[in-house]
């Protein structure tokens, strides 16, 4: 597709103003992350994100294009299956002398020498062999994250109880969504080497009712994170329950069961071990704690997490508060005793009617709590979205929270949404969420969030504050110690 030369020079423009922006901002942070060069590389997917440019065509020797995709040609009434396949405990373990060390969790600094070959390391008392691990890494293997290891204090639990498997579990991810596409981005690239597959629903209703379009059909058919569509199971729902409209509840809960009882028809080759995840699309856990899940043995469940909870980005935080949910089980579990209904899972409940059998076969329920206040589990950015999707969100939300601010025409004017962010100040136009300076915002972020700063520029700083740019510089100074 040939840009017209108006629509290239304002290509040109902006890229221009992104970087004499940005530039002075992350120049700074340069010296000590090496962010400003991923941002000036991250400029160009951010001027094409504004134009919604198609993606990449590819051109055969004959000149015809050809787009090479999973979802390009999917049709919603043929649901595919996916087969769920073994992974090699290799993947995440290298050998140093008789121990597995995990490779992400260990310094391997510590342990090689001048040649870069691998030394073995053994413990001055007991004269085992031992792996060398990262701040923040636990365990001979270094496989336990800081994160699980003060779970582990909070609940009592011996450091020799956990151990590591010779079949790592698969991890199937679902997730009902809307319009949350930046948020799923960052999602599949924060846990690419964590999640097998993920089950997407996604509904041609919305959650109050309202005929929609299917914006991430739409986006995958057009190449969207055609990388990674390889591991995405695409589930339509066509219905909206009855009573939904007048109670947000029904429509919330229904949702939940068509995608787990759906999702799992559509998958082959599950294991009883295998993990389930269900989460919210503005809900992301940390890449370590699924890993850790994934390779260990040893644990109850179900497990809920403990989440960063943030408005409208990552520079408002609630106040004194995480978001707690109950969000994994084995595939047993989710199976024999929830009958496949993940609104079971969300809600921390067993089937009326599957739970004695569960209990009588040895099934236990002991939810174990991953994440605190201060060393959280995951990230929940609520509201995070620029101020039309804002709008598009309050148009279709479900009929359960009140007051729906939907209803009220005020709150969808995009200049009183503009100042609610700009204020971090909720619908209510009373409760204040805690501002967050960059150095805070820098450490409790998705890694690919950090690493594509133009990108994802609105979640990282505040916009619509006019001070906000001098401000944001200033404090990135006085965080470096740059006078």
């Amino acid at each position: 597709m040939r840009l017209s030369r108006k629509i290239a020079l304002l290509l040109g423009a902006l890229s221009i103003l992104l970087v004499g922006v940005f530039g002075p901002l992350f120049a700074i942070v340069h010296q000590h992350t090496n962010i400003y060069n991923r941002m000036l590389i991250d400029t160009r997917l951010a001027v094409e994100n504004v134009f919604n440019l198609e993606p990449v065509t590819h051109y055969s020797s004959s000149g015809h294009s050809e787009k090479k995709f999973r979802y390009l040609d999917f049709k919603i009434g043929q649901p595919e299956t996916y087969r769920l396949k073994n992974i090699d405990k290799k993947s995440y373990f290298q050998s140093v002398g008789s121990v597995q060390c995990f490779i992400d969790g260990t310094n391997w600094k510590l342990i090689t020498g001048d040649n870069n070959s691998l030394m073995q390391t053994s413990d001055k008392i007991t004269n085992v062999t031992m792996c060398a691990c990262l701040d923040g890494w636990y365990g001979v293997q270094c496989s336990i994250p800081g994160v699980v290891m003060r779970s582990m204090i909070s609940f009592d639990i011996p450091l020799n109880m956990f151990k590591v498997r010779e079949n790592p579990r698969r991890i199937v991810h679902a997730l009902n969504v809307n319009r949350e596409l930046d948020m799923f981005e960052v999602r599949v690239n924060e846990l690419e080497e964590a999640v097998d597959v993920y089950l997407i629903c996604e509904s041609n209703f919305s959650a109050f009712g309202d005929p929609k379009p299917l914006f991430f059909l739409d986006r995958f058919r057009r190449g969207f994170l055609h990388q990674f569509q390889h591991k995405i199971v695409y589930i339509f729902q066509d219905s909206f329950p009855e009573g939904g409209r007048e109670d947000g509840w029904i429509a919330d809960g229904y949702q939940r069961t068509f995608l787990g009882q759906q999702g799992i028809k559509q998958l082959s080759g599950l294991r009883n071990d295998d993990l389930f995840v269900l989460l919210d699309a503005d809900e992301i856990p940390k890449k370590e704690i699924l890993l850790f899940l994934k390779l260990h043995d040893g644990f109850n469940e179900p497990i809920r997490l403990n989440l960063r909870w943030t408005v409208f980005g990552f520079f408002w935080k609630v106040p004194n508060r995480t978001t707690e949910i109950i969000s994994i089980s084995s595939i047993a579990m989710l199976h024999n005793a929830m009958g496949n209904d993940a609104k079971l899972l969300r809600t921390g409940k067993l089937h009326p009617s599957l739970s004695n059998s569960f209990f009588a076969a040895g099934g236990a329920f002991q939810t174990w709590t991953l994440g605190e206040e201060g060393d959280e589990a995951g990230w929940h950015c609520s509201w995070c979205f620029d101020p039309e999707d804002i709008r598009w969100k309050l148009n279709s939300a479900q009929n359960g929270d009140k007051p729906r601010w939907g209803d009220y025409a005020k709150k969808k004017n995009l200049t009183y949404i503009k100042g609610l962010i700009r204020t971090g100040t909720w619908f209510n136009d009373v409760d204040r969420f805690d501002y967050q300076p960059p150095k805070m915002v820098v450490l409790n972020i998705p890694q690919y969030v950090l690493q594509h700063p133009a990108k994802f520029r609105s979640l990282l700083v505040n916009l619509y504050d006019e001070r906000i740019f001098q401000k944001t510089l200033d404090e990135f100074q006085k965080w470096f110690g740059i006078a």
